[in-house]
């Protein structure tokens, strides 16, 4: 067709055109935000403006982004808004991604946005990998007093939270001996 042309980014080859609303489409995928991604698309102006803000060190390395950051996260002005810059490069060499699930970073760099650094995972997924409070927690195999948080020795409360079952009965007990009055 007059005015495509296949380019070559990050090693994957798609066809591009100077309409940029022709250019890549990605179906039933939103960003972190939930904005409506199902008609993405980068123009080659967009596309190199993108590929000049990360720094590409080897195929196995993390990129860093070194545009705008929001919270770690590389951010990149397309289409009127900003995105993510990570799930920007993910789509532009896999096509998609699914509706219900996040992107990893098995890098566990923010800033990357290396797409084989990335995949895509159910969010329980992605918390438990990461580094926040409800995953250091769901790694624990002890409580502080150094009990086994093992299905014997657990009580599970609300909002599906763990507590030792022996330490639990240890607090009662104390309880109930200052108020037995």
């Amino acid at each position: 067709m007059a005015g495509e042309m296949q380019m070559l980014v990050f090693g994957a080859r798609f066809q591009t055109s100077k309409d940029p609303r022709a250019a890549l489409t990605a179906e039933g995928v939103t960003d972190c935000k939930g904005v409506d991604m199902n008609y993405f698309s980068i123009s080659q102006s967009d596309l190199e403006r993108f590929e000049s803000k990360f720094v590409r060190v080897s195929e196995s390395q993390c990129w860093p982004w070194t545009g705008r950051l929001d919270n770690g996260y590389g951010r990149f002005w397309l289409n009127n808004r900003t995105a993510l810059a990570h799930r920007i490069a993910y789509l532009i060499v896999n096509g998609t991604i699914p509706k219900s699930l996040h992107l990893d970073h098995l890098c566990r760099n923010r800033a990357c946005v290396n797409p084989k650094h990335l995949e895509p995972v159910d969010i329980k997924t992605n918390v438990l990998r990461g580094f926040g409070l409800s995953a250091e927690n769901a790694r624990k195999t002890h409580c502080k007093n150094g009990h086994p948080l093992n299905e014997d020795n657990l009580y599970k409360m609300s909002r599906k939270t763990r507590v030792c079952r022996i330490c639990q009965n240890n607090r009662l007990k104390k309880w109930r001996g200052i108020n037995a009055d």
